[in-house]
């Protein structure tokens, strides 16, 4: 049936397999280990195949379509990375949007939460309560308020800077009322 045996590794893959394996004259073994990447052999009719490793008996050359794919969406996934990491948009491991301001986390106020605190901020879009106009809180605005005038972290943009200074203004008219008020109290 077959010939002669391809070399001792094989040999002894063959025993283990129980098969005999053959190499036709004009292909080595060598040959074949750079074709495939794996113990291949050729019987003594042209057909070539591949003998099981030790290593979980699977043929090593015939790899499913889903291994395939899953290996190129790795590697893909690697090359995308890299690209981000070479581009400073990547943190912790973590991708950071265009146009995102990273955030210094030191500076935020503490956080007893399970989630964890912001690593970037980007712009977000929101309706003033007041007026109803659409207006953007900026990624810089967000970082002043959270890490500067340490604001807390679950608070966001409700007002529009018009309405925000309308309602200032009428807290400081109010204030200035009420120490009056109260100066008109002590000096009767």
């Amino acid at each position: 049936m077959f010939s002669r045996v391809a070399s001792a590794s094989n040999i002894n893959l063959a025993i283990a397999a129980q098969h005999t394996v053959v190499v036709r004259s004009y292909l080595d073994d060598r040959e074949l280990g750079d074709i495939f990447g794996c113990p291949t052999v050729v019987s003594s009719s042209g057909s070539m195949r591949c003998l099981p490793t030790i290593t979980g008996g699977i043929w090593d050359c015939f790899v499913s379509d889903k291994r395939k794919k899953k290996k190129f969406a790795e590697k893909r996934e690697q090359r995308r990375l890299k690209r981000l990491a070479d581009e400073g948009r990547l943190v912790n491991g973590k991708e950071v949007p265009l146009g995102a301001v990273l955030a210094d986390q030191s500076q935020q106020v503490p956080n007893r939460s399970y989630s964890p605190p912001p690593t970037y901020y980007v712009d977000v879009e929101f309706t003033c309560c007041d007026c109803g106009r659409d207006e953007l809180w900026t990624a810089r605005q967000q970082k002043w308020y959270y890490e500067v005038a340490k604001g807390s972290l679950f608070a966001t943009a409700i007002r529009c800077r018009g309405c925000r200074n309308k309602l200032n203004d009428l807290k400081d008219l109010q204030g200035q009322q009420m120490v009056e008020a109260e100066r008109r109290q002590n000096n009767p």
